[in-house]
C-alpha cells in the first residue's frame, strides 16, 4: 500500500469521526418490512458511546428491536451507509451496545471496514489485530475479537497488520470465517464501506442476512441513494429498514413521504 493512499485513508476517516460527532444528531428509522417511522433525537457520542439521553435511548431501542428482536428478525445485519460521512460507524456502534443491554446472548460488532475504520476508535480499543489478521491467520475466530465493558458484548476490529484488499472480502476464506462467528455470537453487527462508493455491503450481505441503510438527512443525494436501494434489489439483498441520520430539524411530511421512495 502506498503511503500517499495511507494518507488518504487516514484523512476520510478523521473527517468522518469529525463529521459523526457535530452538534445533536436526529435519527429516523424507516422500517422496510412495516414501513413505520421512527423520529427522535441522538445527542451526543463520546468514547465508547454508552451514555444516552432518555429519547436517544428509547430511539436506539426501537431499532434494535425492528432490526432483531421482532418477529421474523435475523442474526446478523450489515450496516452500510450511501456516502462517506453519513453516520454508518456511529449508528452501528450504537445499535450494538443498546443490543448487548436487551438480550442474554453474545453479541459481537464486526469493523469490515477496511478502507476506512472507525469502530474501534468509538469502543476505545486497539486496532492490531481484528478481522484481516483472521483471514491470514489459523487461530480461532474470537481469538480476534475483544471483549469489552459489557460481559456479552464483543467487537472485531479491522486489523491493522494486514494491508487494506478488497479481495479479501470475496475469498473463500472471508465466508469460512463470517461462518465460525455465527457459530462463536448469538448475533453479528457489521460496519461496512458506503454502498454509493464501494461493493463491500453487497459482497458481504449475501453472507449476512440484510442491510440496514444509513442516510444522511443533509448530505446524501436522493438520486444517489436510489441507486444504491436499485442495486440492493438487483443483488437480490433483503432491505431490513433505512435510517436517517444527522436529521437537524423537523422531518416535513413530504420528506418521510420521500424516504419511503427510496426503499423497492
Amino acid at each position: 500500500m502506498s503511503r500517499n493512499f495511507e494518507l488518504l485513508q487516514k484523512t476520510e476517516k478523521e473527517r468522518e469521526l469529525r463529521r459523526e460527532h457535530e452538534s445533536q444528531r436526529h435519527l429516523t428509522l424507516h422500517d422496510a418490512q412495516r414501513g413505520s417511522t421512527a423520529t427522535a433525537d441522538i445527542g451526543h457520542g463520546a468514547g465508547p458511546m454508552l451514555a444516552m439521553d432518555e429519547t436517544s435511548e428509547t430511539e436506539v431501542i426501537k431499532l434494535i428491536q425492528r432490526l432483531f428482536l421482532s418477529a421474523g428478525a435475523r442474526r446478523s445485519v450489515v450496516f452500510a451507509s450511501v456516502a462517506s460521512g453519513d453516520g454508518c460507524s456511529w449508528i452501528t456502534a450504537r445499535a450494538a451496545t443498546m443490543l448487548a443491554s436487551h438480550v442474554s446472548g453474545t453479541v459481537c460488532v464486526v469493523d469490515a471496514n477496511f478502507r476506512s475504520p472507525a469502530l474501534h476508535d468509538y469502543f476505545a480499543v486497539g486496532n492490531n489485530h481484528g478481522l484481516k489478521d483472521a483471514l491470514v491467520e489459523a487461530d480461532s475466530v474470537k481469538d480476534f475479537a475483544q471483549r469489552l465493558s459489557k460481559e456479552n458484548l464483543w467487537i472485531m476490529t479491522s486489523g491493522s497488520s494486514v494491508p487494506a484488499d478488497a479481495r479479501l472480502m470475496t475469498s473463500s476464506t472471508f465466508r469460512t470465517r463470517v461462518a465460525e462467528l455465527y457459530r462463536e455470537f448469538d448475533y453479528v453487527l457489521f460496519d461496512t464501506s458506503p454502498l454509493g462508493l464501494y461493493p463491500d455491503a453487497i459482497t458481504l450481505a449475501h453472507i449476512a442476512e440484510g442491510v440496514a441503510l444509513v442516510v444522511g438527512a443533509n448530505s446524501t443525494r436522493r438520486e444517489m441513494a436510489r441507486r444504491v436501494v436499485q442495486d440492493l434489489e438487483n443483488a437480490t439483498v433483503s432491505l431490513r429498514g433505512v435510517v436517517l441520520n444527522k436529521r437537524t430539524v423537523a422531518i416535513p411530511d413530504r420528506l418521510s413521504h420521500r424516504l419511503r421512495h427510496f426503499l423497492p
